[in-house]
């Protein structure tokens, strides 16, 4: 095995930051690993970033060796893709055995720096819908989405030059103006919108960084793609660019990385943000945790995120495990979540718990109601909670012909 480099200076392209790398993530996704902090690399998680695999698919990539590794942070770079204006990381990783690094936790990633003059960024985010694409010249969103983004009218009957930078620093002056209750962006919208070559599901960020007393920062855009390979043309008339690369290039880039992995060299990826929870640079402990849980078939089960290691987790939407894979690592859960949530129902084991069955003794007052990340310390002593059979197998048993000795 190659001995670990050092790690190397965060040298991104300047323009997108964490704040603007959060703002154009997916909902319930974008959590990026510390430099120095132990990982694990799940190939498949990688192939998926650029296309709608489904997980046999994924298993049939000819991957040599393992399809997980163990791995150390050594650098993270924020950049924007040339092509489609999105906002990616560039992970650089450093592949080890188990044994070249401790058991003890590492150090949670540092707090952002506040930006200077204690700026905020602002932002919203429009999904496009098939409606945005009938020969529509200008771009539209609701008034009360874009306020504290866009600046407010002068004249609300008159359009206004509005200047928006792409991720990149370039420059672009929309017609600025108002029909009914929405604002609108036209004049080179269209150009914009056909040289992204948006389709229906994609979503464009706007983002200002603005002062308490300053409504002058400067205004960018993101873009925020569909997770597919195929993007359907709109226009047979006009020759689109595709924006993701062709399958043969996905799987060059994931069998190059898969195969410095395995030789313990060191390797570089590029992690989109596209849908919940689809990081496939994980940390350690959350996997490891995962790996312990005993899941059943209807068991029920929260996700859980975050978007910094070391920061309390985020719980999400609640659902029932309806087929747990033991075929595959990546996303390996069927689950049905409640109500009418939008979450992917394939999920990763590390990023669901089991929802805690809680019995309250007649006499004792129930517990208050928490928000997200609120802890309560006064419930330790009037809360049981069931941790389940242990006959029941814990999902690194049901994986165990998937995990490699040294993990």
């Amino acid at each position: 095995m190659a001995a670990a480099a050092a790690p190397l200076a965060d040298d991104g392209d300047g323009i997108v930051d964490r704040a603007m790398w959060l703002a154009c993530a997916a909902p319930n996704s974008g959590r990026l690993p510390a430099v120095g902090s132990v990982v694990f690399y799940f190939v498949d998680g990688h192939a998926a970033q650029f296309c709608q695999f489904p997980a046999p698919l994924l298993e049939q990539l000819a991957v040599p060796g393992p399809r997980v590794f163990l791995c150390t942070v050594a650098a993270v770079r924020l950049r924007a893709d040339a092509l489609t204006n999105e906002a990616y990381a560039e992970i650089t990783l450093d592949p080890v055995a188990d044994h070249d690094v401790p058991r003890l936790a590492p150090a949670p990633a540092p707090a952002p720096a506040a930006a200077a003059g204690g700026q905020q960024l602002r932002y919203f985010v429009k999904t496009l819908m098939i409606s945005d694409f009938d020969f529509r010249i200008r771009f539209s969103a609701p008034m009360a989405d874009a306020k504290g983004v866009f600046p407010p009218l002068v004249d609300a009957k008159a359009v206004q030059p509005l200047l928006v930078k792409d991720l990149h620093g370039s420059p672009m002056t929309f017609d600025y103006g108002r029909k009914g209750k929405r604002v609108t962006l036209a004049k080179v919208w269209k150009k914009f919108r056909d040289d992204m070559d948006f389709v229906d599901g994609d979503s464009v960020i706007f983002m200002r960084r603005r002062d308490d007393d300053d409504d002058d920062g400067e205004l960018y855009v993101g873009v925020r793609c569909q997770r597919t390979l195929e993007r359907p043309l709109r226009n047979t008339m006009r020759r689109y660019r595709p924006p993701t690369p062709p399958q043969a290039a996905v799987q060059e880039a994931v069998l190059a990385a898969a195969g410095h992995a395995a030789a313990g060299e060191r390797f570089t990826v590029a992690y989109r943000s596209r849908q919940d929870g689809d990081e496939f640079v994980v940390p350690r402990e959350a996997v490891e945790e995962g790996l312990r849980a005993r899941l059943t078939s209807l068991a029920e089960v929260e996700f859980v995120w975050a978007v910094e290691d070391g920061a309390p987790p985020i719980v999400g939407p609640r659902g029932k495990v309806t087929a747990i894979a033991t075929g595959q690592l990546w996303r390996n859960l069927e689950i049905v979540w409640d109500g009418n949530s939008e979450m992917d129902m394939s999920a990763n084991f590390w990023q669901v718990r089991p929802v805690e069955e809680v019995d309250i003794s007649p006499s004792t007052p129930p517990p208050k109601r928490l928000k997200n990340c609120e802890i309560d310390d006064t419930a330790s002593t009037s809360v049981s909670v069931d941790n389940g059979d242990e006959q029941v197998p814990t999902m690194r048993q049901r994986l165990e012909a998937l995990i490699p000795d040294n993990i």
